[in-house]
């Protein structure tokens, strides 16, 4: 037994102690961080932050709508993120932000200097001084993150009567499943204030095939533009799906999915913009995903194809204009399992994407607009019929932002 100073005792943790107890607080703290999760917390409080503001400016909005005060431009985006470039109050069109606007529409991002102003000079184009009654707001909301990059900023997209209609993405898990459902169903982590079928053409979603319908021989087209396809073929068309309640299978040997019953031209406006995406589900090494070169109806139009195909189990895209003509993948698909893909077209250059993440990237010249194409889904005279999975195919008339496509992604793997 230890003595000092004539007491009798111990004064000290012996070595066994001390690990025990460095233990049962490093257990604790593992546990309080996992209960807690202070970066989902962060982002609970944003998502809070963001709905206030959603539920103020509405009824800001709703003011100005019986006020009969100027709403802004009809197929314009109005953007809560500033952009630099823009010299005087009138804002620019954010293209030196990196985002180009869907095909027939307009973005607008207010001058840095005058992006929270009320009087019509901030990113709403609104006046809100003219009121009888101020809102609730003496400057305007804007996202907590708001930046370009990441996708997080306040959206404004003006109706033909009414107040319009605002959008915003959610981050947190919480926020996500309670609210962001009502966004049209395009986008889990989108929440909107008014017109879904508003924010989808402000979004350029130009095409949307679910393949949720399950019976019968029509895919249908969820956008108001309402491009049905048709399914052709001996095979059984609706199975297990990805998404939703079914996904589209093609046999491999006479399935195929035509748009408008490949008797009309696609109205999808094939400019130097664009973006497809879907998901993919197959073991085999060959065969043609979405083809618009394939309709004997539209062989106008060969030199103007687009044919997005499975190639020694790898995607590739072709685009017979383009120089280089051909965009090849470099990650495996065919192992049988559910792939998220996305091309990104942008003048310029072509972009193939799996699973959210950038699989290859390549310059590309001369890809001349075209405006409308037959199109279908499963066969290509060029490649052949494909056997496998379609799921949840869209098409957009712009270019995703590489965080938008990881997003997706991510949100549709929860």
């Amino acid at each position: 037994m230890n003595r000092v100073g004539g007491y009798s005792g111990r004064l000290a943790f012996t070595l066994v102690e001390l690990l025990i107890v460095i233990a049962i607080i490093a257990i604790v703290a593992v546990v309080l961080t996992l209960v807690l999760n202070p970066a989902e917390l962060l982002r609970q409080s944003r998502d809070a932050n963001r709905l206030s503001d959603m539920s103020s400016i509405q009824k800001a909005l709703a003011l100005s709508s019986v006020a009969t005060t100027t709403l802004g431009n009809s197929s314009t985006t109005y953007l809560s993120v500033p952009d630099p470039a823009a010299t005087t109050t009138a804002g620019s069109d954010c293209s030196a932000l990196g985002l180009t606007a869907p095909y027939g529409w307009a973005y607008h991002c207010p001058a840095s200097s005058t992006y929270k102003n009320i009087n019509g000079t901030g990113w709403l184009p609104i006046n809100f001084q003219n009121l009888q009654s101020p809102p609730a707001f003496s400057v305007l909301p804007i996202d907590p993150v708001n930046t370009s990059s990441s996708g997080l900023f306040y959206t404004y997209t003006p109706a033909r009567n009414g107040a319009g209609t605002l959008s915003v993405v959610l981050e947190s898990a919480k926020y996500e499943k309670q609210y962001a459902v009502n966004g049209g169903g395009m986008d889990p982590s989108r929440y909107s204030v008014g017109d879904s079928q508003l924010v989808q053409q402000g979004e350029g979603l130009e095409a949307w095939w679910k393949f949720d319908d399950g019976s019968g021989p029509y895919a249908n087209d969820s956008t108001a533009d309402n491009d049905q396809g048709r399914f052709w073929g001996s095979g059984i068309h609706w199975s297990t799906p990805r998404l939703g309640t079914y996904s589209g299978i093609f046999n491999g040997i006479d399935d195929r999915v035509c748009v408008d019953n490949c008797t009309n031209g696609r109205t999808i406006q094939w400019q130097s913009a664009w973006s497809l995406t879907g998901w993919v589900k197959t073991t085999s090494t060959v065969g043609a995903l979405i083809s618009t070169n394939s309709v004997p109806a539209w062989s106008d139009y060969y030199n103007g194809s687009v044919l997005l195909g499975i190639s020694g189990g790898k995607l590739y895209v072709l685009q017979t204009e383009c120089s280089p003509s051909q965009i090849s993948g470099q990650k495996i698909i065919n192992d049988g399992n559910w792939h998220y893909f996305a091309f990104v077209r942008q003048p310029g250059s072509g972009q193939i994407f799996v699973d959210g993440s950038l699989d290859v990237s390549l310059a590309q010249s001369s890809c001349a607009p075209q405006s409308t194409q037959g199109m279908e889904m499963g066969y290509d005279p060029s490649v052949g019929w494909y056997l496998g999975s379609l799921d949840d195919v869209r098409i957009y008339t712009r270019p995703l932002l590489a965080g938008e496509i990881l997003r997706l992604y991510s949100a549709f793997s929860l």
